[in-house]
């Protein structure tokens, strides 16, 4: 979802300020747990990787 009074209109999860970038930079960069990436936003795995797929 983009809006662009949110995050300057990047990609966000649903009802969130969680972007895309957000998520890359921990899950892919960082290399992190995407499950702990994750819990840590209060996503689900789906919209977790949904983010990834983007």
């Amino acid at each position: 979802m983009r809006d662009e009074a949110t995050r300057s209109g990047e990609p966000c999860v649903e009802g969130t300020r969680v972007t895309v970038r957000d998520i890359k930079r921990r899950v892919i960069d960082a290399e992190g747990d995407p499950h702990v990436v994750a819990g840590g936003y209060g996503i689900s795995m789906a919209e977790c990787f949904g983010m990834l797929a983007q």
